[in-house]
């Protein structure tokens, strides 16, 4: 949904495309503008447009995809668009195949060098978020995820987080909660021998 002039323009998604890498690309004939997810439906970025320059459409009616490659039919136009990944989308593409193959110290590292071209990358946060969480780092993970304003796998991060936490510090744990106990019960009992003595106790 867009929001112009204070008018309220719906999408209307007209044609869906996934590629080889499984990323898919939804085209929009209301903005004539194509939107790419990744495999979890996530927003990677949205490109074209209305209008007669290059990468612009005035009436797409179909996408296809060859290899990372995007292909958009223009009825008005009567061409056909094809859209290049960039050195930076090669870059994102590469680190969504290497956690998919689980390489994660790779994937770290071109989330980290996207993040030095693009730093409001939200979803470059998240990867890194992912990558460490895949490690065992949850700690770290959550912090990864809280820049990249991912909730989902934040409160995922917290839960593995707390059950490390309480597995690595099970005896302090154990030995604070019989110590409770222990004082509970001396409270107990010396509130029950102050009562017999007919002492207040304080």
């Amino acid at each position: 949904v867009l929001f112009s002039q204070g008018r309220r323009i719906d999408s209307r998604l007209i044609d869906i495309s996934i590629d080889e890498d499984d990323f898919f690309y939804a085209l929009d004939a209301q903005r004539n503008r194509i939107f790419m997810y990744d495999q979890d439906s996530n927003l990677i970025t949205i490109f074209g447009g209305e209008g007669n320059r290059k990468g612009k459409f005035l009436s797409p009616q179909a996408i296809g995809t060859i290899g990372g490659r995007v292909l958009v039919l223009d009825s008005s136009k009567q061409s056909i668009t094809e859209f290049v990944p960039t050195a930076y989308g090669l870059k994102i593409r590469a680190a969504f195949k290497s956690y998919n193959k689980g390489l994660y110290s790779e994937t770290r590292k071109l989330w980290e060098e996207a993040l030095s071209q693009n730093t409001n990358m939200d979803i470059a946060y998240a990867g890194i978020g992912k990558a460490v969480f895949k490690e065992g780092r949850f700690d770290e993970a959550m912090q990864y995820f809280k820049n990249g304003y991912d909730r989902q796998w934040y409160s995922k991060a917290y839960k593995f987080y707390r059950q490390q936490f309480v597995r690595s510090n099970f005896i302090v744990i154990f030995l604070l909660a019989v110590l409770l106990l222990l004082l509970i019960v001396l409270l107990t009992k010396r509130k029950k021998v102050y009562s017999a003595l007919g002492i207040k106790a304080d």
